[in-house]
């Protein structure tokens, strides 16, 4: 069997990983928009899910170090925290695209005034929304980072000791 350079199972690991947080940003929109996340449980929860997984595929990489995995499972969180809003952004985009359609008054005031009827910028969006829910975005990413941490430093193979346990004479 052919193993791979150290700095190969990493990069490979890293990109599997950016997969993992894309694909759980998705997922957690979704739930979002269902009205499926809890405040302040949901972020946990996904935190906890990046830690675990983060470290079972770190495993499979024979990637041991604690301070790499801690690092990965915290960057891991900051991504899906950053494309949570890209994937929010996209909704409001296909929202707005479907919401002409439906409407004939509405694609008549955009055929006459095409280049002025247009969704906003993905800054613009989020220009809008923050106001009313930049505290919140904080305190979930926070969350979210914080336990994907605690976890990764909890779990991680430099977290079990070496030493087995011997019985003490008393």
């Amino acid at each position: 069997m052919t193993t791979i350079p150290r700095w190969a199972a990493i990069a490979i690991w890293v990109a599997v990983v950016a997969g993992l947080s894309v694909a759980l940003a998705r997922i957690a929109v979704w739930l979002q928009a269902a009205h499926f996340a809890a405040v302040g449980v949901f972020p946990a929860m996904f935190g906890a899910a990046i830690g675990l997984i983060l470290i079972w595929i770190a495993g499979r990489f024979g990637i041991r170090s604690r301070a790499i995995i801690i690092f990965g499972a915290m960057s891991a969180a900051v991504m899906l925290a950053a494309a949570e809003h890209g994937f929010f952004y996209l909704d409001y985009r296909n929202q707005f695209a479907t919401a002409i359609q439906n409407n004939p008054k509405a694609q008549l005031v955009v055929s006459l005034t095409a280049d002025q009827f247009e969704p906003a910028t993905f800054s613009g969006f989020m220009a809008a929304e923050a106001p009313a829910k930049w505290l919140l975005w904080i305190l979930d990413a926070a969350a979210m980072i914080g336990v994907a941490a605690l976890v990764a430093w909890l779990v991680a193979p430099g977290a079990r000791s070496n030493v087995a346990a011997e019985p003490q004479a008393i």
